[in-house]
C-alpha cells in the first residue's frame, strides 16, 4: 500500500497500513476499538483482537519509531506520519 516500512515487524505494518486504509475509506482516524475489530465497512482486514492493550503497545511502538504520532488525550488522536 505504501513505501516499503523499514523497520516495522509484519503485526506493526499492518496495522499501520489499516490506519492509512481506516483514514482513507473515513476521512478520520479509527479508536482503539475499531482498531481492535479490524474492519473497516464491514470487511475484515485485519485479525481481530481482544485485548485493546495489544493495539496500545503496538500504537505505542509505531510512536516510537516516528510512524505515527498518538494524541493520548483524544480518542480518535492518531496521525500518520
Amino acid at each position: 500500500m505504501t513505501e516499503e516500512k523499514i523497520g516495522l515487524t509484519p503485526v506493526q505494518k499492518d496495522i499501520y497500513d489499516f490506519l492509512l486504509m481506516f483514514h482513507q475509506v473515513h476521512g478520520y482516524m479509527p479508536t482503539l476499538k475499531e482498531i481492535a475489530d479490524g474492519k473497516i465497512e464491514d470487511r475484515q482486514i485485519l485479525a481481530a483482537r481482544k485485548s485493546k492493550n495489544t493495539i496500545v503497545q503496538i500504537l505505542d511502538n509505531l510512536a516510537q519509531k516516528k510512524w505515527i504520532v498518538r494524541n493520548k488525550g483524544f480518542q480518535r488522536g492518531l496521525q500518520v506520519l
